[in-house]
């Protein structure tokens, strides 16, 4: 059976408390993939989904927005056309994880030279949270 790749809403992060919690808590992991880093903790999310995702581009490092816009889209096909890779494995153990993907170059790449990294980064998550699962889950409310 095919299944749709899609990036639908409740797989974006929007919860201001679990961004918050991200940034300010402990307990949260992160890695580095040039131009990406990101950042994830182990947490229960308010929807039924493996990883609720959010993709930030500095406003220091690109002034317009249409230049961070595209720089966004493209991590979110990317990250679309390969989320099932990065979904199985969380479902199989049930585990959510909470990830903010952070795009750090002050230059734009285009797609080519974003995909692999972001692969390799979605990877290096995939593997971390499998190996800390009982890291501290702050709640969704």
């Amino acid at each position: 059976m095919l299944t749709r790749l899609t990036f639908k809403k409740q797989e974006r992060l929007c919860s201001r408390k679990i961004i918050d919690s991200l940034f300010t808590g402990g307990g949260v992991s992160s890695a580095f993939c040039f131009p990406l880093k990101a950042v994830w903790r182990v947490c229960a999310l308010p929807e039924n989904v493996p990883a609720q995702i959010l993709f930030v581009v500095s406003k220091k490092n690109f002034k317009k927005a249409h230049d961070r816009n595209r720089i966004r889209r493209r991590l979110k096909e990317i990250y679309r056309l390969n989320k099932s890779n990065f979904f199985l494995p969380l479902a199989e153990k049930k585990l959510q994880l909470a990830v903010v993907v952070m795009y750090t170059s002050k230059e734009e790449l285009d797609y080519s030279q974003l995909q692999q990294p972001l692969i390799n980064l979605l990877n290096k998550i995939l593997e971390s949270a499998q190996q800390n699962p009982q890291l501290p889950a702050p709640t969704a409310d």
